[in-house]
């Protein structure tokens, strides 16, 4: 988890649900509600609401907005009714998230490198296994081409019921890259052996899903951009879930800012957003104000 992208929103009593803000976000937002007012019709149900949003996540560019918002909402709404402190959860049933991965859930409430076991039943949120903090002085730099959306939807639904399941052997590999490599890295803080251990976690992860996306990255941009990365001495270089997100792991600020500068001097990156990112080792915070 991350700071610096994410959702600000604002619960105001009203006399019916609306959904403000000048966003990507709205429609989804009010489906949330609505469909958390269908789920939660028993329990934890506020008066109507105006819901404000101030900051968004933008949408299917992988960076898990859906999950993330459904939740802010869900969060929201209960807190309007008095509970303030159902676990993410719950909160994910309310407004149907966490179907597939846990980690966003996982994540709402605690923050930090998290690893989940994968879903065990079709109604369950996958089960967290490790959570460990990420250093602090660490940064990840988040790389999006533009007018780029990765799977969502109806096309990523099909996409997983077309999946054959991962061969045993690519789980064991992954397996042991995050066992043997990537979390001890992270708790000795050494920067360079657990990039060297995400890059090739997401070479492996990227093969399986080629079929589905055309390569072991989800478009020809990115896999040149990738390659550019790669030339510029830096490894620890993935897709976020879809993409187009990309993310590099830098050890510090000054790392951070050098890989800013090169990069931007590249050529094909002027249609790319890039943002320097703070790892986030807490939950989500919500707070009453009178």
């Amino acid at each position: 988890m991350v700071r610096g992208v994410g959702f600000r929103l604002k619960f105001h009593s009203a006399e019916r649900d609306e959904v403000a803000g000048v966003c990507q976000s709205a429609s989804r937002a009010r489906r949330y509600l609505q469909t958390y007012r269908d789920h939660a019709a028993h329990q934890w149900q506020p008066v109507p609401c105006r819901v404000e949003i101030e900051q968004e996540i933008p949408p299917h560019i992988g960076l898990g907005s859906g999950t993330q918002l459904g939740l802010a909402i869900a969060k929201g709404l209960a807190g309007m009714a008095g509970q303030t402190h159902v676990p993410a959860v719950q909160l994910a049933s309310c407004v149907g998230r966490g179907l597939r991965s846990g980690l966003g859930t996982h994540g709402f409430d605690v923050g930090g490198f998290l690893v989940d076991g994968g879903k065990q039943r079709a109604s369950t949120v996958a089960p967290l296994i490790s959570r460990i903090e990420f250093p602090g002085t660490w940064r990840i730099v988040l790389v999006w081409p533009r007018d780029m959306e990765g799977l969502s939807g109806s096309a990523e639904r099909e996409a997983f019921d077309q999946m054959a399941p991962m061969p045993v052997k690519t789980s064991e590999a992954l397996c042991r890259l995050l066992l043997l490599q990537i979390l001890p890295s992270i708790a000795e803080a050494d920067s360079e052996n657990c990039s060297a251990g995400l890059g090739e976690y997401g070479r492996i992860v990227g093969e399986y899903f080629s079929p589905w996306q055309g390569g072991v990255l989800s478009s020809p941009l990115m896999r040149e951009i990738a390659a550019k990365i790669h030339a510029m001495g830096y490894h620890g270089v993935g897709q976020s879930s879809w993409g187009p997100t990309m993310f590099v792991l830098c050890r510090d600020d000054a790392h951070a800012e050098d890989f800013c500068s090169e990069f931007k001097q590249s050529s094909n990156t002027s249609d790319c957003d890039v943002q320097v990112v703070a790892p986030l080792n807490c939950g989500a915070t919500a707070r009453v104000v009178e």
